[in-house]
Parts: structure tokens; C-alpha cells; sequence
């Protein structure tokens, strides 16, 4: 709300003897006046305070109040401001009383990202391969506050991505002693395990908990949700026995469904979360506006 220092004077009624005709009031901008004010206060606290409002001066007599986020205690507020007479000592406390009233219940939103991201090289003697994860959730935040935390209501709407590759190979050659007839056979062991896999779910909005931290701050709880496993998982197996070759296995190529049915969105043991969260409501926090 913005504050201007006037100059106000009583016009005199044309015919003091008609009931009709009142007297009048003209009010006008005066830099003279306006540049012997000083001190803005808001309830008898210089430039006010976050519980009561704020008070600021924007240019010789006009000064901006701010008011608080919540209604204060008392209220209205008193916002003044000193104006000293050229020819007083004595100041004059020049006072305007505003009412604050609540716009409703403060309202949130703001989102929150959760990443895991990890790599981890599976190389060994006669292995090579490599492995990688990303995982992203979106948590969209939205709802309204309440004096009482156990009443704030918020919810949150989640979108869960993630892409998995896995390529592991096995290769072992070598020489073994089969008989005195035989003593010098080569015995072949190779394997392949290829994982191309991937999904996204969209959860619809669900109540979150809340816990007061501060008086403007809020702790909420976060789970990251499983997301179905969609995608190929190959392998084969070529085993050429040095001794027996009734025991060798063609090394057909084949697609199978994952062992396990389903993959949950989890880091591997290798992966460390490369991004976290922002802050009113740690584990998480969600912006206020």
C-alpha cells in the first residue's frame, strides 16, 4: 500500500447560514512538508517488522507498506510518521491506521527431482562389460497451509523414469590335460548377458506427510515409487569341452523375459544420487507461494 503526505485546508461554506452548504477540504502534495517528515514507523516500531508489516520510504514524504503474511495480533496497524514545524521544536506524530485482512489460506507449489544416476565397469579376468542407471522421479507439489500442521493439506503428483544397460561378456580359452593320448586340448567357455531396459509411471496425487520445522518451514517424506520393467534381456551359453565333445553347447542366441519379472527403481550398489532437492518442505522441500 503505498503512503502519501498531504497538505489539507478547510474551505469556508459560501453561506454559513445554509445547512446545505459544508465546509470543504482541499489536500495537495507540499515537497516543503513532505521533506520535514522522517522516521516511518509501524506500530511505534521503526520500519515495522515481518509479524506486523513493513514500512518503507520511496521519496520525500510517500513511503510503501508491506503487509505481513499472516493477520497480525493487533490489528489495524498504525503507521506513522514524524513531521517537525519549521517554526516548532515540538515533533507531530502523523498517524494512518490500516486493516489487514487474510487472503485465505497460504498456497504451495513447486516441484521436487530426485536423480539416481550410476556406472560401474564389470570388467575382470576373462569378463568385460559395463553397466549403467539413471533414474529420475518429478514430484509435483501442490495443496494449502494451516495453522496447524497436522491440517496443512499437500499432495503430491509423481512421475517416475528410468533406463538400465547391461553388457557382460565372458571368454575363457585354454589348454587342458585330457589322457597321455591327449594331453594338450582346448577347452572353450563363453557366455553374453545383454540388458536393454527402461520404463516410466505416472502416479496420480496422493496426501504427503508434513512436519513443521521452523515457523516457515516444513519437513515432508518422499517414497520413490517401483516402476514395471520394460525392455529385452538377452543371453547365451557356448561351452566346447576339451574332453568330452558330447558335452559341447551350440551357442544359440536367444531373447527371454528377465529373471526376476519386474525391476524396482533402484540405484545400483556403485551409484551415488547426483541431484537432491530444493527447501520449505529435507529429504525434500517445496517451494511456497
Amino acid at each position: 500500500m503505498n503512503l502519501t503526505l498531504q497538505v489539507c485546508e478547510e474551505i469556508a461554506p459560501a453561506d454559513p447560514k445554509n445547512p446545505l452548504d459544508l465546509p470543504l477540504s482541499a489536500c495537495q502534495d507540499s515537497l516543503a512538508v513532505a521533506r520535514l517528515a522522517k522516521n516511518w514507523s509501524v506500530n511505534g516500531k521503526p520500519n515495522g517488522d515481518g509479524s506486523i508489516g513493513t514500512v518503507s520510504s520511496t521519496e520525500p514524504g510517500r513511503a510503501t507498506y508491506t503487509a505481513p503474511a499472516r493477520k497480525p495480533a493487533q490489528n489495524p496497524v498504525g503507521v506513522s510518521v514524524e513531521y517537525t514545524p519549521l517554526e516548532e521544536k515540538s515533533k507531530v506524530l502523523l498517524l494512518s491506521h490500516i486493516t489487514v485482512e487474510d487472503e485465505g489460506p497460504a498456497r504451495w507449489q513447486g516441484t521436487v527431482t530426485v536423480v539416481f544416476k550410476g556406472s560401474q565397469d564389470l570388467s575382470a579376468p576373462y569378463i568385460t562389460g559395463s553397466e549403467e542407471l539413471l533414474a529420475q522421479h518429478l514430484f509435483t507439489l501442490s495443496g494449502a497451509e494451516s495453522d496447524d500442521p497436522s491440517a496443512s493439506r499437500l499432495r503430491a503428483q509423481v512421475t517416475a523414469s528410468y533406463t538400465h544397460r547391461l553388457d557382460e561378456s565372458f571368454d575363457k580359452t585354454e589348454q587342458v590335460y585330457c589322457s597321455q593320448l591327449r594331453p594338450n586340448e582346448t577347452e572353450i567357455k563363453q557366455s553374453k548377458v545383454t540388458i536393454r531396459d527402461g520404463g516410466e509411471r505416472n502416479l496420480p496425487a496422493e496426501a504427503i506427510d508434513l512436519t513443521r520445522r521452523s515457523a516457515s518451514e516444513y519437513k515432508i517424506a518422499l517414497t520413490t515409487p517401483y516402476v514395471d520393467w520394460e525392455g529385452t534381456y538377452e543371453s547365451w551359453y557356448f561351452y566346447k569341452g576339451a574332453c568330452n565333445s558330447n558335452s559341447d553347447t551350440p551357442p544359440p542366441a536367444a531373447t527371454a523375459p528377465r529373471p526376476d519379472g519386474a525391476a524396482a527403481l533402484r540405484p545400483s550398489p556403485s551409484s551415488s544420487p547426483a541431484a537432491s532437492i530444493p527447501s520449505t518442505p529435507t529429504s525434500s522441500v517445496a517451494a511456497r507461494s
